[in-house]
């Protein structure tokens, strides 16, 4: 994915910590966007897509609220126009 994030943050922590804590993200941006033809794991669906994260688990637990899952879908679509 180097190179294909273009933004990120973190929606229930309101900074800019958008780690993945899991490996989900990582794993669904990766079936997205991984870059193609570089002999490294696999090759995502869209060999152009940029990545917006946006983290909205509360902690590592699995849970998110709804506001953050809200605030992230409605400023991720204003980041990509």
């Amino acid at each position: 994915l180097a190179g294909r994030v273009l933004r990120g943050y973190n929606f229930q922590a309101n900074n800019f910590n958008w780690s993945d804590c899991n490996g989900h993200g990582t794993a669904v941006a990766g079936l997205a966007g991984a870059i193609t033809n570089n002999n490294l794991g696999m090759a995502g669906v869209d060999m152009r897509a940029g990545i917006y994260v946006a983290r909205v688990n509360v902690g590592c637990t699995g849970s998110w609220s709804n506001a953050a899952m809200a605030n992230a879908i409605a400023t991720a679509s204003a980041w990509s126009g």
